[in-house]
């Protein structure tokens, strides 16, 4: 659920957190009846990190100048300096807003996801999700004690009370629910949901349905009759429409 794409952002925070660990992403999902939602996506690093990384990849400590440029780099992409309880972070915040479909695709890009205005539910697999990809094109192996390190926060906040969830539900608003995931873990699971009945099993097998594509066949051919030497002949052939499936036609 990754929403900024920045490839060297992404790079720059994993090579920050194998050093130093200190890292934060935290993700708010504010999710509309209708199913679209708006997603408030944040990262921050500290500048100590920042400057560990730089001094790693030059082999010196970054002088005023390098820092001047880097800090400039990081402003262009959206970033900016804060100071939180005495220290400084460069940090980096992208609002989307997304209709069902898109944030369906979203969830469904590293994970098994579903999200409808009444219901949201992600699986997946920490590592590949937070870090891990682009860990693996610099040659970094993120073990356990690394991803314990990272923070990752998923909160969802619906139109209507949340009545069945695997999050902790916020005691001033029962709409809300926060997600503390836990990095080091091979699999995390986001469940929240405000409607009756609704399980993290029934969840999955409505998963299960939607992506189980039933067996087309054909109805019919239908072939003009044509003389021994005609150049040309026409071959209709109905199909049984399946939803979600491409066609494929060979002849000889």
């Amino acid at each position: 659920m990754k929403n900024i794409k920045t490839k060297l952002i992404a790079v720059m925070l994993v090579v920050a957190v194998v050093m130093t660990g200190c890292m934060k992403q935290e993700e708010i999902f504010k999710i509309s009846k209708d199913g679209s939602a708006t997603v408030v996506s944040t990262v921050q690093i500290s500048d100590e990190a920042l400057r560990k990384v730089m001094a790693d990849t030059n082999g010196h400590e970054p002088t005023a100048v390098e820092y001047a440029e880097m800090a400039l780099s990081l402003k262009q992409q959206g970033f900016e300096k804060v100071d939180i309880e005495g220290k400084t972070y460069h940090k980096m915040t992208e609002t989307q807003k997304m209709g069902n479909k898109e944030l369906n695709a979203s969830l469904n890009e590293k994970t098994t996801g579903y999200a409808t205005g009444d219901t949201f539910y992600a699986y997946g697999k920490a590592e590949q999700e937070y870090g891990g990809m682009e860990a693996k094109d610099l040659g970094i192996s993120l073990d356990d004690e690394m991803l314990k390190e990272m923070e990752e926060i998923i909160i969802l906040e619906f139109e209507e009370p949340i009545v069945n969830t695997n999050g902790v539900i916020d005691p001033e608003n029962p709409n809300k629910v926060t997600f503390n995931i836990d990095l080091s873990k091979k699999s995390y699971t986001v469940f929240a949901t405000t409607k009756p009945g609704v399980t993290k099993e029934t969840v999955k097998a409505t998963i299960k349905k939607l992506n189980t594509v039933n067996k087309s066949s054909v109805k019919k051919i239908k072939a003009d009759k044509t003389k021994k030497k005609s150049k040309k002949a026409s071959l209709t052939v109905s199909l049984k429409k399946v939803k979600g499936t491409k066609y494929q036609v060979q002849y000889s």
